[in-house]
């Protein structure tokens, strides 16, 4: 289990924003949150880290039992203030969630009906058209890279989403859940491919739908431990494991990056089905959603399909 506390709380120096403490606790069996805002001034810096104290307990009780009238939860609700209210969340996953995170599975399908998520046992995964991401949000930018890859490869598109990354922490069960909402209506996979080969590994003889950067990343030492020995040794096992790869350019830094110009081995390029700025831009993406708060229906989009 990992238990979790951050907070902004008094100071020396007054502080522009509330004082606020948000504790979580995950493991295999689910994830539990909790946030409070704390009334500004109305406590010393000693009395709120024993308010932080209590909701990280708190927490960690609420993770391995269900029990809420243990000591520390009543002493909590004796220290809140009337306007102080405690924002709690809590996910269950399904048993192949749970089989996910424990490394028994390396993907599951999933399958969403009526709301409730499940995991199924792993089935056939070969010979697929997979689009890896991470989908924070999922955007129309995403569902027309689908729609044209689709049409390339004459087969639907199957989404991945993994809960593992090699870049940023690995998802708990609330994040995960609410991205898997976006997909009612699609085909999903969960797994635990944090890598690119992983996922070659995964989902053999299957084609792969890419953005410009993660294009870029296959061929960036960065990813290999910066062995060049490494690096060609993933090239080839793309090549020879996957049927090829699906390219779509982006915006990055205010400049459209074209996959086509990139540096990259000969065998690798020969697999790769680039998609022209002609046939597809959109100038949208996820982070630039979470940054702008805006819907994506605000963005620029020049969009044609041959």
């Amino acid at each position: 289990m990992g238990v979790a506390v951050t907070a902004s709380l008094r100071s020396e120096k007054p502080k522009m924003g509330q004082h606020r403490v948000h504790a979580a606790a995950h493991q295999v069996q689910g994830t539990v949150t909790a946030t409070v805002q704390l009334t500004k001034n109305a406590r010393s810096r000693l009395e709120e880290e024993h308010v932080a104290a209590l909701l990280c307990l708190d927490v960690l009780v609420s993770a391995i039992t269900e029990k809420t009238d243990h000591p520390w939860r009543k002493e909590l609700e004796l220290l809140l203030l009337p306007e102080e209210k405690i924002v709690r969340d809590e996910y269950k996953p399904p048993v192949g969630w749970q089989k996910l995170f424990s490394s028994e599975e390396v993907a599951i399908p999933i399958e969403i009906n009526g709301g409730a998520q499940t995991g199924q046992s792993s089935v056939q995964m070969n010979n697929r058209l997979i689009f890896s991401g991470s989908f924070a949000p999922l955007h129309k930018g995403h569902l027309a890279m689908a729609r044209i890859a689709e049409e390339i490869a004459e087969r639907p598109v199957e989404w991945e989403l993994s809960v593992t990354n090699v870049d940023k922490p690995m998802l708990d069960y609330i994040e995960v859940s609410r991205r898997v909402e976006q997909f009612k209506g699609k085909t999903l996979w969960l797994s635990r491919a944090a890598t690119f080969i992983e996922k070659v590994h995964v989902f053999p003889e299957s084609t792969f739908v890419l953005g410009a950067d993660t294009y870029a990343r296959l061929i960036d030492p960065k990813y290999y431990h910066g062995s060049q020995k490494r690096l060609k040794d993933a090239v080839r096992t793309i090549c020879r494991q996957s049927r090829g790869l699906i390219v779509f350019g982006r915006m990055q830094d205010q400049e459209f990056q074209n996959p086509i110009t990139f540096d990259v081995p000969p065998a690798l390029r020969e697999i790769t089905y680039f998609v022209s700025e002609r046939e597809f831009r959109m100038d949208v993406s996820s982070s630039g959603i979470r940054a702008n708060k805006m819907e994506t229906t605000g963005a620029t989009c020049r969009l044609r399909v041959d």
